[in-house]
Order: structure tokens, then C-alpha cells, then sequence
């Protein structure tokens, strides 16, 4: 049972004391939320002669700082205040100062009213129903030079021309196709690149002005020094969410709590811890067995750099197994450094909260292996509390280029280099080196990724069959000529007796032309079909440009290239439906 009042050394307010008649005799209580039970000081109970008896009671009870009271007994009597009355057990403990008034009393005389998930929903029932909608437009802004791109149903008479994509609002850079139709969002999807970065920049700008109030991504945190003053930015929080057209997820909230978990820590009014499930996530780690595993122990060590200064020299006989060309071996001192490791972090650690207000000093210390800073302030009943810690791991310039190598052991890029090092290692020009180093290696560039040319898209026709692409072809023993329009992406396919006479493909192709026209332009690859004698008198008889792609750089004919991936799933899927006998292989005119 927990009994006791949080002293933060603030003047104490009338609102923290209540009058309350205990059988009709009036006695002063100091409200303590955070207590189980309503306590008496002995010597109080026998000044007020309350003309009760005192009963033994096994029940423990503990102060604010976990220390044991010394229970004289519990008596049961009435409380009156508010209008209000009720029947409670008070607890008479020796050398205590002040009458305090406990959770119990508190609630069924309503002497503060709790704010709770029931009492925010009742005054804000839209705020925590349905799905809500952030009151404003976003204009999505596509990249410079982009050029929205869809492929429309085959059809003779084309619709809308897909250049006005981009003229038309937002919204219509959404579009997606289904068997009904085509359909756009009307809200911002999941997918959207920048939609995070929006949502972020639309809460902040909704709730930056406000004091106590922290965002980050989709999480807000509100503190404050006492109920009321939270109580009102809750209140003003609440306000603007509802009118800006928001909702919550009231599974999700968490309202009027002393600690909380965020962003990876445990945040309260006595400081800042590590989330239980980093520390169960140590304390569970076996013994590494190899390199790998130091890494993994290392990387969650390091989470914990911010409570310790000693972590980095604690470190040191793990972090030379790490060591280019080092032998394993794990000895005494690498058992011995992995449990001090696991004793410093488990330790439990609380961290002060920072306050700008206080008196500050910042403690540093080094040894041959390590440097570590630690920020302290004086709180208010003149302790001195840790705020902040931090630690970085010397390097002798004799061992510099060594651990250069190390940092670039797996031939990464600059950034990643420079990235790893930050996390552990420092010297003076430090960034400057591991540029040079990236630059003169020799198995990064000889490695080096050779930068493609961006492809040239094809200019869009302004009309169908006025650029079309031909390709060949083979499926199922036999060869097919396949011809695509830019424009529509209509395909035709003609089954060739031949695949060696250009002949055969000039009799399709007339017959092609003679139903949709001559093309102006005929792109097609570099088969001795396309590119014979004969094949050049027909298309210089028919007046079209001839244009073949490069060699052994089939994307340049990419349309055709496509098509034929396209057309041969479906006669791929059309043999399989066809052998399936029944009402499935019928026309929809032979079900009727």
C-alpha cells in the first residue's frame, strides 16, 4: 500500500487542502491523490477526542520514499464535505505531520474530479468517432520534370489525351483503375512519400504555440507542473483538434498519468528511464559466441549511452574483439566487461528532467580508453540530480589508420562511414580522413557503379496509329508478328509461316495498314527481317520512317517488348480456360 505526497518543493496551494468533518468534528486534510488510504497523525487523533476506538489492522503502508509507517491502527468514521458524505476506514500513524486525505475519500466526496477518458468523450463526442477529416486542402507537387503517366483501355477514338493529367487538381494524380471503373482518392492515401512529413508539419503548426505540449508524428504530449494547469491544456489541446476536424483513437489514449511511455522511454514527474523492453531485451542477451553477436550486444548497448558515462571505457575489452585480424578469444576480461555492462545499464538510472531555470554543471572525466560528460542540475531541495549523459572512446593517433580501415571494413560510401563513426570514435579532422580514405580505395573504385544514362522517353503521338512498334515473337512452336500503337495500345498479331523471309511480315503489314492506315513512323529491333532489301523498298514505297533500336539494348523498342509480355499471358490464360469443359468454356450468348 503506497501512502505519501509528491513535496516538490512548490508553495502550496489552498486548492490542495480541503475542511472535512470526521464525526461532525473539522479537520484539515492535504489532498493526496496518489494515496491509498486517508491517514491521521496519533498525536491529531487524540487532540480531536473523536470518541472512537482503535482497531489492529496487518495492513502495511509505505511512504513517498518506499519507507515503512508505523501503524497504530484504523477506526472507522464519517466523512462530510461537499454535501456530500461517506463512510471510511482512516489509518492513525505515529510521527506523521499532516492529515492526509487519500484516493478513496477523495472520490466519493468528490473533492476532484478525475479527468478520464469518460469525461474528455463526454465533452468532446465527435473527437473520438469515426474517421476524421483535417480541415484544408494539400496540393501534392510532383517532382520537376515528372510527367504523370497512365495506360488507357484499347479503343479506335481515344478520350481525354493523357498530357492533361497534369492540369487537372491533385486529387487526380491518384487514380487507379478497377473492373468498375476509374477512381480517385479523395483524401490523402498511405503511399503518398511526403504524406508523413505533411501530417507532422499540419499537427505542429496546430499545437506548436502551445506550452506543455510536445508532437511527434502522430503522438502528443501534454505535461504539466499540477492537475489544474494540465487539466487546461488538455482542455485547449482537445479544442483545436475537435475544430480542426480531427479524431482520436480513444483505445490509444492515455489521460492524466503520472508516467507514460514515450518514444522509447518511461517519462514521469521523477525523471526519464529506459522503456522495460530494452532492458528485458539486456538483461535476456546470452554471451556472444561471435562477432556478430558483439555488434547486436554493442548496438543495444549503445541506447543506453544516455545514462551512463561509464559505457564506453566498460566497453573496451568487447570492442577489441571487433579489431581487423583479431583472433577470437573470449576471456576473463571480456566476461568480466559484459556483466559490469549488463550491472551499469540495469542499474536503473533515472534521469532528471531538464529545467532551464536551475543551476547546471557539466562533471567530465577521461582515462587511456574513453572520455565521459555527465549534466547535472541542483533541484529544488538542493540535490544534485544526473540529467544527461554522454561518452566517447579515444583513439592514440597510432591506431587512427586502424580504425579508419575498421570503419570502412565493409567499402561503404562517405555518409555511411561517416555515420558509423559518429556513433563512437572522434579526432580532430576525423570527417576529412574518411573522405580521403573513400576516394583512394581501391576496391570501391574499381567497384564503383557505373552511372546509366537516363532513357530518352518517346515523344507521345498526337493521334492513333501515327507511331506504331513491330516485334516477333515464338510461342507454343510457332512464331507471331506482334505490332503496338503508341498511342491507344492496341495490339494485332499475325501467326508468320515464315520467320526467315521479310515477305511474310510485308503481307501482314499491308494488310494492317489497309485497315488502320500508314504509320508515320515504323520502330521495330534489328532482325534481318527488318532490316533486308526488301523490307526497305516497302516502307520507302509506303513513305513511313523506319527506325530499328540499338543492339543488344532491347529497351529502346520497349513498347513492342512489352505488348509481347502482355499478349502471351493471355493466350497463355485463354488455352486454360479453353480446356475446361462446361458452361466456363461457353460465350455469355450461349449461357443465355
Amino acid at each position: 500500500m503506497f501512502i505519501g505526497q509528491l513535496d516538490n518543493g512548490r508553495a502550496k496551494t489552498k486548492s490542495w487542502t480541503i475542511d472535512v468533518y470526521v464525526n461532525d468534528v473539522k479537520v484539515k486534510f492535504a489532498i493526496d491523490t496518489g494515496a491509498d488510504e486517508s491517514i491521521i497523525p496519533e498525536s491529531m487523533y487524540n487532540k480531536l477526542n473523536l470518541n472512537t476506538s482503535l482497531s489492529k489492522t496487518d495492513k502495511v503502508l509505505h511512504g513517498a520514499n518506499k519507507s515503512k509507517l508505523e501503524c497504530m491502527g484504523k477506526v472507522d468514521v464519517d466523512f462530510r464535505a461537499n454535501n456530500r458524505s461517506s463512510n471510511q476506514s482512516m489509518y492513525v500513524v505515529k510521527d506523521c505531520t499532516t492529515a492526509l486525505l487519500g484516493k478513496p475519500a477523495i472520490e466519493a466526496l468528490d473533492v476532484v474530479r478525475i479527468v478520464n477518458n469518460v469525461e474528455v468523450e463526454k465533452h468532446h463526442p465527435k473527437l473520438f468517432s469515426g474517421l476524421g477529416v483535417m480541415k484544408g486542402e494539400y496540393n501534392i507537387k510532383l517532382a520537376e520534370g515528372y510527367v504523370p503517366h497512365a495506360v488507357n483501355a484499347p479503343r479506335k477514338i481515344a478520350s481525354v489525351p493523357l498530357y492533361k493529367i497534369i492540369k487537372e487538381s491533385s486529387k487526380l494524380l491518384t487514380t487507379f483503375i478497377t473492373p468498375f471503373g476509374r477512381f480517385a482518392y479523395s483524401r490523402m492515401p498511405f503511399g503518398i512519400t511526403s504524406a508523413p512529413e505533411h501530417a507532422q508539419k499540419r499537427l505542429a503548426q496546430l499545437l506548436d504555440d502551445l506550452e506543455g505540449v510536445e508532437v511527434f508524428i502522430d503522438d502528443i504530449l501534454i505535461h504539466a507542473p499540477n492537475q489544474d494547469l494540465h487539466d487546461a491544456r488538455l482542455g485547449e489541446v482537445l479544442n483545436r483538434l475537435d475544430k480542426a476536424g480531427m479524431t482520436l483513437n480513444k483505445a490509444k489514449c492515455e489521460i492524466s498519468k503520472k508516467s507514460i511511455q514515450f518514444v522509447g522511454h518511461i517519462v514521469s514527474d521523477n525523471g526519464i528511464l529506459p522503456d522495460p523492453e530494452k532492458t528485458k531485451a539486456l538483461r535476456d542477451m546470452p554471451r556472444p559466441e561471435n562477432i556478430h553477436d558483439v555488434r547486436r550486444f554493442l548496438g543495444i548497448v549503445n541506447q543506453f549511452s544516455k545514462f551512463s558515462p561509464k559505457l564506453s571505457d566498460l566497453s573496451q575489452p568487447i570492442r577489441e574483439l571487433l579489431q581487423k585480424d583479431k583472433q577470437w578469444v573470449w576471456n576473463e576480461p571480456q566476461e568480466r566487461s559484459f556483466n559490469e555492462i549488463k550491472l551499469e545499464c540495469l542499474s536503473g538510472t533515472c534521469l532528471a528532467l531538464f529545467d532551464p531555470n536551475l543551476e547546471t554543471k557539466v562533471a567530465s572525466d577521461a582515462s587511456k580508453r574513453g572520455l565521459g560528460a555527465c549534466l547535472y542540475q541542483r533541484q529544488q531541495g538542493g540535490e544534485w540530480r544526473l540529467v544527461f549523459c554522454a561518452s566517447r572512446i579515444i583513439i592514440p593517433s597510432s591506431l587512427r589508420l586502424e580504425v579508419l580501415d575498421f570503419i570502412h571494413e565493409g567499402h561503404q560510401g562517405i555518409v555511411k562511414c561517416r555515420e558509423r563513426a559518429k556513433q563512437s570514435v572522434w579526432w580532430p579532422g576525423i570527417s576529412s580522413q574518411i573522405g580521403d580514405l573513400v576516394y583512394k580505395c581501391h576496391t570501391c573504385a574499381h567497384q564503383a557503379r557505373e552511372v546509366k544514362e537516363p532513357m530518352m522517353p518517346s515523344q507521345f503521338p498526337s493521334r492513333p496509329w501515327e507511331r506504331v512498334a513491330a516485334d516477333l515473337y515464338y510461342l507454343q512452336d510457332s512464331t507471331y508478328l506482334l505490332v503496338v500503337d503508341y498511342y491507344s495500345r492496341y495490339i494485332e498479331v499475325a501467326k508468320l509461316t515464315s520467320t526467315s523471309k521479310s515477305s511474310d511480315i510485308i503481307m501482314h503489314l499491308q494488310s494492317m495498314f489497309s485497315r488502320h492506315g500508314i504509320p508515320d513512323v515504323f520502330r521495330s529491333d534489328n532482325g534481318p527481317q527488318f532490316i533486308s532489301s526488301e523490307f526497305k523498298a516497302f516502307s520507302k514505297k509506303y513513305g513511313f520512317t523506319h527506325i530499328t533500336s540499338s543492339p543488344l539494348y532491347s529497351q529502346s523498342n520497349g513498347e513492342a517488348e512489352r505488348a509481347v509480355q502482355t499478349v502471351k499471358g493471355l493466350i497463355k490464360k485463354s488455352k486454360i480456360l479453353s480446356s475446361t469443359y462446361g458452361i466456363q468454356s461457353y460465350s455469355p450468348s450461349k449461357r443465355v
